[in-house]
């Protein structure tokens, strides 16, 4: 009785062993079942998170094989992915750089930054901005979770902002020209270092300051260039437009013209100034060789021994040389905005009045015969040789016109005419006398009587030759009066 009292204690004792195990087991399991719920929660929380991102994710192995892919990249499927290379969708240059950072992220199990492109489905190229950091198993990196944001936009803004700032270096350093700032309320002020280059300096040579680019301004010029700018910052001018020299470094003198406008707040107080600054020496030079040049021809142009002048399509005067001055003893400002006839006999009105200037508008004219009256109202003989300038419809602009005087050749036709006469008188004498021997006496005599005037005819044919030209038409006709003179 005892030992089955015994036995029936230790079957209890070993059920409620049993019932404590199963219990704890049934803790245990309902623990699980509670972790397994839990991790599974977390799983497709996590999975949520990963699938809704906006960032590509990927996890990669050391080779660089993708074990996993949050979503598709540029339309290539999760399940085209997986289990690829990452390298295979990239450009070949690109890889080893890739390849790289991967290593090192093993190695150091630290995180990375890295930009990469990837080739699309459709062959484009498209950027992203990667973070790569370990992922951890037992303290060991057992592979690489890889972050990817598509920057394909922002690269494209800043290729658009380097060839937009490459433009504009370009276009500025063509234009020799650089931009400054002056910010009024920190007083701060900027120089472009293409403004400091064109004085000869790098741009640490010059500071970014008002009295450090005052310093390299010419003496001369500072007060001006001050007072512009204060007439500016107090709206006394819309803009500051100031031409001023600068000293180079290597001690030559560089011409600047600055321009500025200045920005002013709600109240219209001045808050900034800003503008250009433009290397305009080159031009200078241009300008003050011109004006030279320009004197020069201006002293050929008034010194020469014919007369000059230009009239427009009315007919008024518009320039002459000094020439003209001289000529008709008319100052130069009694001339120039007179109508050209004003100076005219009243034959040579008619005549200018005739083909002026419908005439003038078809060709130039050459060796026109007019007549000037001069202050003193004596009268000028001249011949003219005159050109035209018309615009692009064929409408006469200006006349110019070279104007010779003829005086002494007049004189020597004149005179050339009136032998001319005394001969033919002469030559009818002998015909009437009808004697060989009185026609001897009477060529000798004239002979001795033509001799005087033919020597005149002869010194002004010969003076009017020394003032033409070789291609003057008139050079013939004198040539043959000195031969004939001569045969006499």
């Amino acid at each position: 009785m005892k030992d089955r009292d015994k036995t029936k204690e230790y079957l209890m004792g070993e059920l409620v062993s049993m019932r404590q195990q199963l219990a704890r087991l049934e803790k245990a399991v309902a623990e699980r079942r509670t972790a397994e719920e839990g991790l599974r929660k977390s799983e497709e929380k996590f999975r949520s998170f990963m699938e809704s991102a906006p960032d590509h994710i990927v996890q990669l192995d050391r080779v660089g094989t993708i074990l996993y892919a949050n979503k598709t990249y540029e339309g290539i499927r999760m399940d085209k992915l997986i289990g690829t290379s990452i390298y295979s969708w990239m450009p070949e240059k690109y890889r080893s750089k890739i390849r790289s950072a991967l290593l090192k992220v093993f190695e150091t199990a630290g995180p990375l930054t890295v930009e990469y492109p990837v080739r699309s489905l459709k062959g484009e190229v498209m950027w992203y901005l990667g973070h790569m950091g370990p992922i951890k198993v037992n303290d060991q990196v057992d592979s690489v979770i890889f972050i990817s944001r598509d920057i394909t936009g922002r690269r494209q803004m800043e290729t658009d902002l380097y060839v937009s700032e490459d433009r504009y270096r370009m276009s500025t350093r063509a234009a020799k020209t650089g931009v400054w700032d002056w910010d009024m309320s920190t007083n701060k002020f900027y120089i472009d270092p293409l403004v400091k280059e064109f004085l000869g300096y790098r741009e640490e040579e010059i500071q970014n300051d008002q009295d450090a680019w005052a310093a390299h301004m010419h003496p001369d010029d500072r007060v001006s260039a001050m007072e512009a700018t204060q007439a500016c910052i107090e709206g006394k001018m819309p803009e500051y437009m100031f031409e001023h020299r600068m000293a180079h470094k290597d001690g030559s003198v560089r011409w600047i013209l600055t321009r500025g406008t200045v920005i002013r707040d709600l109240k219209g107080d001045p808050i900034r100034m800003i503008g250009t600054a433009t290397d305009i020496t080159e031009r200078k030079q241009t300008e003050k060789a011109l004006i030279r040049s320009e004197e020069k021809y201006r002293k050929l142009y008034d010194n020469a021994p014919d007369m000059y002048h230009t009239l427009d399509r009315d007919g008024i005067i518009t320039d002459c040389n000094r020439t003209w001055e001289i000529m008709l003893g008319y100052k130069k400002e009694e001339i120039i905005g007179r109508p050209f006839a004003d100076f005219l006999t009243d034959g040579s009105k008619k005549l200018f009045r005739k083909i002026f200037p419908k005439s003038v508008k078809e060709a130039n004219l050459l060796n026109v015969e007019r007549e000037f009256v001069r202050k003193d109202g004596s009268v000028l003989p001249v011949i003219l040789n005159i050109t035209i300038e018309s615009d692009e419809n064929g409408e006469l602009v200006r006349t110019g016109a070279i104007t010779r005087d003829i005086t002494n050749l007049k004189k020597a036709e004149r005179q050339l005419s009136d032998a001319y006469q005394k001969l033919k008188a002469t030559q009818e004498q002998l015909i009437q006398a009808g004697k060989m021997a009185a026609m001897g006496q009477l060529a000798a005599g004239i002979s001795h009587e033509l001799n005087q005037p033919l020597t005149g005819i002869k010194g002004f044919a010969q003076a009017a030759l020394m003032d033409i030209g070789n291609g003057d038409p008139l050079k013939k006709d004198l040539e043959k009066i000195v031969e004939q003179a001569d045969r006499m």
